[in-house]
């Protein structure tokens, strides 16, 4: 298949490419709603309140810590057959083990990992938000993508999660991550980025050649960890410079090294392509570390005279994810409220002769009231 302007050339027969839809006059990108079909329900210690999106690895949910917090968590149910369930359930366990050492800023709250009915898991602390394969989709469908300097200020989020964990060793070895791709960077409605699924790679990668996983997952990970599974700082390197040339440029990344590079017609100023080789070249001519990269990083934004600002970020989201914004803050509301009034490790003690209190039902009976009046605004 040949690319000839605005055809395809396919088995030696013009095929005309769809047309880009419009981007909606108020400018807001595609992402559904939140889906409640069946919820609330039960998973371990989680009350799972709407499905938000599915993905090579499974499904992701908005629920609530039912343990003990009655905080709001995103929780990634690793539910495909993509995945080898028991790997990575022993991959979740050594994950475990290094979760002290991953107290950094930019890092994902309150992460835990387990399984349940043998189903992996993945859950951290958040109210609200989006993981960044999402909003990468949203605004690549309508041929937009989000301002350079929002880029760089991700870019650089993410960078720093890294860069810190780098610094720490596991097992005599640097703490690498090793699996950076969008569906594990967060970044809420305020604009706080956040990267999880550390120690998951090993999990990961005995079934990365999947078709889904190949397409989706892959070409995030640098070419030599595709070839010999081993995490390493270099590596998450190439991670983060694909994640930036995707938010810079709007294109999906590819498997071939060859393919992952910046074009003329990218029009990107001579630093800021230097730092995208600096990142997506062979180990050997990589930025020799994650603090390297960072310090280029920095350049390119002074040199550019760009404005990194976590509010500018925040209200561009607002903009274009429109009432979803809203729905989010009132979740926080609802979930701060909801705290006070119904405590997991306190119950309410029972007038005499009333039934006892069953908080799971409690919780349930809020959750419906508030998304079936979300569903209607």
């Amino acid at each position: 298949m040949t690319d000839v302007g605005d055809a395809t050339i396919l088995q030696g027969r013009p095929e005309r490419r769809k047309a880009r839809p419009a981007l909606p006059s108020d400018g807001r990108l595609p992402i559904p709603p939140p889906l409640t079909k069946d919820l609330p329900r039960r998973f371990g210690d989680y009350l799972v309140t709407s499905e938000l999106s599915r993905d090579a690895l499974g499904r992701v949910f908005r629920a609530i810590d039912v343990s003990g917090s009655g905080e709001f968590v995103r929780l990634r149910i690793f539910d495909t057959r993509h995945v080898d369930a028991p790997m990575l359930i022993d991959a979740i366990a050594v994950a475990e083990q290094m979760r002290p050492l991953l107290a950094a800023p930019y890092t994902a709250r309150g992460e835990r990992a387990g399984a349940v009915d043998r189903l992996p898991y993945l859950a951290w602390k958040e109210t609200h938000g989006w993981t960044l394969d999402v909003l990468s989709k949203g605004f690549r469908s309508f041929g937009s993508r989000l301002a350079v300097e929002h880029a760089l200020l991700i870019a650089d989020r993410i960078a720093a999660a890294l860069d810190a964990a780098h610094r720490k060793t596991f097992e005599g070895r640097p703490l690498a991550h090793g699996l950076v791709w969008p569906g594990f960077v967060s970044i809420g409605a305020d604009a706080d980025i956040f990267i999880a699924g550390f120690g998951l790679a090993a999990g990961v990668f005995p079934t990365l050649e999947e078709p889904a996983l190949a397409a989706d997952i892959a070409p995030y990970v640098a070419p030599e960890e595709r070839l010999r599974p081993r995490v390493a700082p270099v590596s998450d390197i190439y991670s983060v410079g694909v994640i930036l040339l995707e938010l810079l440029t709007g294109r999906r990344p590819a498997m071939e090294p060859e393919a992952v590079a910046v074009r003329k017609s990218d029009g990107l100023p001579e630093d800021m392509v230097q730092l995208l080789r600096g990142a997506l070249s062979k180990p050997s001519l990589r930025f020799s570390s994650m603090s390297a990269f960072r310090r280029e990083l920095g350049r390119v934004i002074v040199a550019g005279r760009y404005s990194p600002s976590s509010f500018a970020l925040s209200q561009q989201l607002a903009e274009r994810l429109g009432p979803q914004s809203v729905q989010h803050a009132e979740a926080a509301a609802l979930a701060e409220s909801e705290r006070r009034r119904v405590s997991p490790t306190r119950p309410r003690a029972a007038p005499p002769g009333a039934p006892p209190f069953d908080h799971d039902s409690e919780v349930d009976s809020v959750l419906r009231t508030f998304w079936s009046r979300a569903e209607t605004t």
